[in-house]
């Protein structure tokens, strides 16, 4: 038989937030956006990008968002707006978001264009906020900062639209569903 004990916190203990971390603190921050005023779009393949190519488009008020992570380790760095982790470049990885990023650019009506993002998540790092090539170089910690920190510049309809039109430019792959038959 174990026993549990209660600890209690005293009434005046200030209370720490959890820091999200790794993959599921990302899509837990992601899951968490206000659903009035962000729209997710997960596990997307760009139409006519090779395959493998996946990321998420998060559409809110700051703007239209490419994410994309990778669970990389070791020392992050950006130097000659190159993103290296422990020294070996990652530009190619940046390249991706780019051009990922002027694709969804290219779908959607001029005046939204310029506020078309590309984010690369770092999620088994913390604390990282840089900028390599225009692409935002985060982790999940401060993804909330990265998506919600600039200026609001996409109203209600504009959102709608966005998410419409990547919607229905872009397929959505589900994975795992199993329709049985009898």
């Amino acid at each position: 038989m174990s026993t549990t004990r209660l600890i209690r916190r005293p009434v005046d203990a200030p209370v720490t937030p959890m820091r999200p971390t790794g993959l599921s603190g990302m899509l837990g921050l992601l899951e968490r956006l206000d659903a009035a005023r962000w729209y997710t779009l997960p596990d997307l393949a760009w139409t006519g990008r090779p395959p493998g190519t996946r990321g998420r488009v998060v559409i809110g008020p700051t703007g239209v968002f490419l994410l994309t992570d990778h669970p990389w380790t070791g020392v992050v760095s950006v130097r000659d707006a190159q993103l290296r982790i422990d020294g070996r470049s990652r530009d190619l990885y940046v390249g991706d978001a780019v051009e990922a990023a002027a694709s969804v650019a290219a779908l959607l009506p001029a005046e939204l264009r310029m506020h078309v993002h590309a984010v690369l998540c770092l999620t088994r790092q913390g604390g990282l906020d840089l900028v390599s090539r225009a692409v935002a170089v985060c982790s999940p910690d401060t993804l909330a900062g990265v998506l919600a920190g600039g200026p609001r510049v996409l109203r209600r309809r504009h959102r709608d639209h966005a998410e419409s039109v990547v919607r229905a430019s872009m397929r959505l792959e589900t994975e795992g569903l199993v329709v049985a038959v009898r």
